[in-house]
């Protein structure tokens, strides 16, 4: 599976006592990638790095709202349960970054729209407040697809560590 191999690249960058198998999100919150690196950084005092995790931030001249999001053919029991709160978590943030007046620009770990697969329920959510731009993530060890896709005037641009070949992209308004 390509999350070992990418796991294994980590550690040959950062070295094993910087890099963790912390499960995702879903899990409990001081038991995950987010709450291992939020706790690293708290104890080494990197009190400048602020995460995108629910809320909104203002950046310049665009405003950034960001939750997990879900993942359109995601298969459980409790899966209406599950994506009635993640579309709550995603207006959260848009709401938050409507109020600071500039373009809001979404950031989601899981793509609304991914080859022919569509996530109504978050697609619903970005069309109702008119977004633009998503940003996306989830999507590794694919590189033959397009970086940026539009479905229903919406552009959704993958930023994968790995399919950006771990080189930051800039995000303009």
């Amino acid at each position: 599976e390509y999350q070992a191999e990418a796991h294994k690249y980590c550690i040959s960058m950062f070295g094993s006592s910087h890099v963790f198998r912390a499960g995702t999100i879903g899990t409990v919150a001081d038991k995950t990638a987010f709450g291992y690196v939020k706790k690293f950084c708290e104890e080494k005092g990197f009190d400048t790095i602020k995460f995108l995790h629910n809320n909104a931030y203002r950046i310049g001249d665009i405003s950034v709202a960001g939750t997990r999001g879900w993942f359109f053919d995601a298969e459980s029991e409790n899966v209406d349960k599950v994506m009635a709160r993640e579309c709550a978590r995603l207006q959260r943030p848009i709401d938050e970054a409507r109020k600071f007046g500039d373009e809001v620009v979404v950031f989601l770990h899981y793509p609304p729209v991914y080859s022919d697969s569509v996530c109504n329920e978050i697609m619903d959510v970005l069309r109702k407040y008119n977004i633009k731009k998503v940003y996306h993530g989830h999507i590794h060890g694919v590189y033959n697809i397009p970086k940026s896709v539009v479905y229903k005037d919406i552009c959704f641009t993958l930023i994968s560590a790995d399919y950006l070949n771990f080189v930051p992209s800039l995000i303009k308004p």
